[in-house]
């Protein structure tokens, strides 16, 4: 039963991730030289992973703008690697599709999937890019850690 809601979790992730953080355009001759990327890197792109790390379970201490959430756990095999995007809504002609509401990122992030004790729902009004709603924020699932990154040797 467990698997089957991470696997909806991964599920809604990766569709929210490709809709909202979609790469428009990379330009690079080899990758020896660096690619030019238009636009922000404010929007994270992230794709399924798969590491050779011995699955194992870290416990946590979370602090945020919530409060603390102490007696977390997470599986120490990640499922995500996110890297920093910049997107552009081609549907919108009176702009550049570029979205100007987050700071820029530099690293890369492995998000691991996580469970801490019960939190009471929070109610939100958010607003982004694609408009302004209401929502429910309940437990947390994930948790994404920033990384150093290199290109494996073969």
């Amino acid at each position: 039963m467990q698997h089957s809601r991470f696997s909806g979790l991964r599920s809604k992730l990766f569709a929210a991730a490709f809709a909202v953080a979609t790469g428009f355009a990379f330009f690079s001759v080899n990758n020896a030289q660096a690619q030019v990327i238009p636009g922000d890197l404010d929007h994270l792109k992230c794709y399924e992973a798969r590491d050779e790390n011995p699955l194992s379970e870290k416990h946590l201490n979370l602090f945020n703008k919530y409060g603390v959430e102490q007696g977390c756990r997470i599986r120490t095999r990640t499922p995500l690697y996110c890297t920093p995007t910049s997107k552009f809504v081609l549907e919108d002609p009176d702009s550049n599709g570029d979205d100007l509401r987050g700071d820029e990122l530099k690293t890369d992030f492995l998000c691991y999937k996580m469970r801490c004790p019960t939190n009471p729902v929070r109610v939100l009004e958010v607003d982004d890019q694609f408009g302004h709603r209401r929502i429910k924020i309940k437990d947390a699932k994930m948790i994404c850690t920033p990384t150093l990154s290199q290109p494996a040797l073969p």
